[in-house]
């Protein structure tokens, strides 16, 4: 792998080290045609001074003028040669110099690329959670059920709960009750989705028609009759945790998120 990344830096290199040249080759052609075709200009002068006897001394002083400063640049005249030697000798440096800058912008866009996708994974912490009464009372006979069984509580954290309430308010409106949304994601996918990471994690849902009949009591009772959902609210690894009740339609959802 380092070995073609090595030979991928020198390809560039020499591409860009062609480049330069046939730039630097272009302006040099250009600016010698330009004194070629001025030499020409004044040679047709100086011949048209001399061949015409009617023009006036000044003409004939200013076709000297013109010539003596044609004579200067012609011998001031840029050697080619001594100029893409110039360039070669210096051209290793200015690549290197080109290709330090690239190499550094490219760590440049990668590292704030790397930060952005970072980011997310600060509010996975336990954080002051802004909870209606139904969610806090739901919190609460969770974690009592839980210290009741020789387990820690768990901590809420506004990510997890704005989850939490974003998969409520999704069965709400869409008319499902499923782990799974109506285009196959779960919970997984919108962790994923919304930068969470996590070790493990866990899903309890709830529904109750009419709502009122969901009572945070009634809702602790049934997921201690049901295996799966007991076993996720005694976990004993798990710290987290969101809690999201909407009600719509007549029904009551709620979303309960663990995480570690």
């Amino acid at each position: 792998m380092f070995k073609w990344f090595f030979y991928g830096q020198r390809v560039m290199k020499a591409k860009i080290k062609i480049i330069v040249i046939i730039l630097a080759a272009a302006v040099l052609l250009t600016a010698v045609a330009s004194s070629l075709a001025f030499m020409g200009r004044v040679t047709g002068l100086n011949s048209s001074f001399t061949c015409v006897s009617n023009y006036k001394v000044t003409h004939i002083a200013k076709a000297t003028i013109i010539k003596s400063k044609s004579n200067l640049e012609d011998e001031n005249k840029v050697n080619s040669k001594n100029v893409l030697a110039y360039l070669n000798d210096n051209l290793d440096q200015k690549v290197e110099e080109i290709h330090s800058k690239y190499i550094a912008e490219v760590k440049a866009a990668t590292n704030t690329s790397t930060a952005s996708k970072a980011a997310p994974q600060a509010s996975l912490e336990a954080t002051p959670v802004n909870l209606n009464e139904l969610e806090a009372a739901i919190l609460h006979i969770i974690n009592t059920i839980r210290v009741s069984n020789g387990l820690g509580a768990l901590s809420p954290n506004q990510m997890l709960t704005d989850l939490a309430r974003l998969r409520s308010q999704d069965m709400v409106t869409r008319n499902y009750f499923s782990h799974h949304t109506p285009d196959g994601k779960n919970i997984k996918h919108i962790f994923a989705e919304y930068g969470v990471t996590y070790r493990n994690f866990g899903e309890n849902l709830g529904r109750s028609t009419p709502a009122s009949s969901g009572t945070p009591e009634a809702f602790g009772n049934a997921w201690m009759n049901s295996s799966s959902h007991r076993d996720n609210m005694l976990k004993a690894y798990y710290r987290l945790i969101g809690v999201g009740v909407v009600d719509g339609g007549g029904k009551r959802v709620i979303t309960v998120l663990f995480i570690r």
